[in-house]
């Protein structure tokens, strides 16, 4: 809920009454590679998440020939690296990461390659067995899944290539910023936690949905 009215307000914030709109829908893979460790247990030990791939789909609203506004969902199963009955093992989680941003064109180019920046806010839900572990079952709406949904800034930068009128290769990164509310009774023992920066790559194809002749001139 906070996604969408937060995207319809920038949506009507950038889009004059007049702009060439294009509505684009994304498919894509992803690489997610954290860069931070989640924390560290009272013997010294970290927790860490390990790098995966996964996919995830955008769907972009262009209200001008520069400004944009782009809704993400990505998805990624994964392991946590942590301490379980006193040895160092592997514990299956995922992650469900959602975004509203901002996206501005900052480089066309005539054969058909546009560079942009992208800001805005994301939220990276942590599922699984691992998070199971670490949040017991404390503050979660969502049963046997208990785990931390944090809300923090994203930012990210890429390019379109245009093949066809209809169809573009779109490939970016992003920059996910977040900390855990109350990370110092994650769990018994306690598992102090770090400010999280999860980087994702991901190699898409844009379709036009609405509109023609697209952001690119």
């Amino acid at each position: 809920m906070r996604l969408l009215t937060l995207g319809a307000l920038l949506l009507a914030a950038t889009t004059p009454a007049a702009a060439q709109r294009q509505l684009e829908l994304t498919p894509f893979w992803t690489a997610f590679i954290p860069i931070a460790p989640v924390g560290t247990n009272v013997e010294g030990s970290v927790v860490r998440q390990q790098s995966a791939l996964g996919a995830g789909g955008r769907l972009t609203a262009w209200g001008n020939n520069k400004v944009a506004l782009d809704f993400s969902l990505t998805y990624e199963l994964t392991l946590a690296s942590m301490y379980a009955g006193g040895q160092l093992g592997d514990v299956d989680s995922h992650l469900i990461e959602g975004s509203v941003r901002l996206l501005y064109e900052i480089k066309p180019h005539p054969a058909g390659t546009s560079f942009f920046v992208a800001g805005g806010a994301a939220f990276n839900a942590h599922r699984g067995a691992a998070y199971r572990s670490l949040w017991g079952r404390r503050g979660s709406s969502f049963g046997d899944e208990a785990s931390g949904t944090p809300w923090g800034p994203v930012f990210g930068a890429g390019f379109r290539y245009r093949v066809t009128r209809d169809l573009l290769v779109r490939i970016e990164a992003e920059d996910y910023i977040y900390s855990f509310s109350g990370a110092a009774q994650m769990a018994p023992g306690g598992y102090p936690s770090h400010l999280q920066s999860d980087l994702v790559f991901a190699v898409g194809a844009s379709y036009v949905l609405l509109g023609r002749g697209g952001f690119i001139r």
